[in-house]
């Protein structure tokens, strides 16, 4: 851990701004690929142009980070902080920013250095289904844990619970850790 003067503040902003750069670099690297590097040794000139070309503008239309200015802060207190990072603005066709989700972001403060403790990012089961509900209810039952037949059995998605099987565990329902 590296044990800096920073507020949680900057270490947001340093991981927002690591997010942008991550994916400015994988960006980068494809534009590089064994795929590009086999359009351009065994592909007409037009089709490994236009490789590039996509790569190009991918890079060209990625646009900055989620400026601190949109940033929400859901929970403050003087050891522990949650904070919000929407994904604002209008998205262009093959354009990125980072964070590519919303995220909700805790940090803790220990041994007098704030630390990233916790990256949610919204359930995809709860948040991102074709039938919306709300967030932590599962979206087949919508909450009911009964299959809807005429023998009510238990709801196969949650199994009868009731609850979204993906951020049920969660402390923040339609939240869920982020792969990390």
């Amino acid at each position: 851990m590296v044990h800096e003067d920073l507020t949680w503040l900057d270490i947001v902003d340093r991981y927002v701004n690591a997010l942008h750069e991550d994916s400015l670099n994988a960006l980068q690297a494809k534009s590089e690929s064994q795929q590009a590097l086999v359009l351009q040794d065994h592909g007409t000139e037009l089709i490994s142009q236009r490789f590039q070309n996509m790569q190009r503008q991918r890079i060209e239309n990625t646009r900055e980070p989620v400026s601190q200015e949109k940033w929400e802060v859901l929970e403050q207190e003087e050891d522990q902080v949650l904070i919000l990072i929407p994904v604002t603005g209008k998205v262009k066709a093959n354009s990125r920013q980072a964070p590519f989700v919303s995220l909700q972001i805790r940090l803790d403060k220990i041994e007098g250095n704030w630390t990233i403790s916790e990256v949610l990012m919204p359930c995809i089961a709860c948040n991102f289904s074709t039938r919306p509900t709300t967030p932590g209810v599962c979206k087949i039952c919508k909450g009911s844990g009964s299959h809807f037949s005429k023998f009510d059995q238990d709801c196969r998605f949650c199994t009868g619970s009731g609850l979204c099987p993906k951020c049920c565990s969660s402390k923040t329902p339609g939240w869920q850790h982020k792969g990390l």
